[in-house]
């Protein structure tokens, strides 16, 4: 659920998604998700969704962007959630490198195995 959360953050850059709710989702948020972008600056659920309203602070579209995983590391993993690593490389006009940990919890009344995100922390890699 991780790499089809970015490949919509991808498509919402590229400007092939408009709405807020195609990415700050159900299908892949926890209600009390909370993020640390790449400025150290965390931010509620509440908050992701003001970035990526119109007029919020997120780039403006790019048609070319594109994001990529090159490397996925499970940290640890058990019946209440997973801990993962994932490097992504951003193919853009800058080529940035950014590192996501993420914590996934099992999706609530999910039977399937279904996970969502609870809480991410992105980094830009040197």
């Amino acid at each position: 659920s991780l790499h089809a959360m970015h490949a919509r953050v991808a498509a919402f850059y590229r400007g092939e998604l408009s709405s807020v709710d195609d990415v700050v989702s159900d299908e892949f948020l926890a209600p009390d998700f909370t993020m640390v972008l790449p400025t150290g600056r965390p931010i509620t659920r509440a908050e992701a969704r003001t970035l990526f309203a119109p007029g919020g602070r997120m780039p403006p579209k790019n048609p070319g962007f594109n994001t990529e995983a090159t490397d996925v590391q499970v940290l640890s993993s058990s019946a209440d959630g997973t801990s993962v690593v994932v490097a992504f490389v951003e193919r853009q006009s800058t080529g940035a490198k950014r590192f996501t940990t993420a914590v996934m919890v099992p999706a609530s009344g999910s039977e399937g195995g279904r996970y969502v995100v609870r809480h991410m922390h992105e980094s830009d890699a040197a």
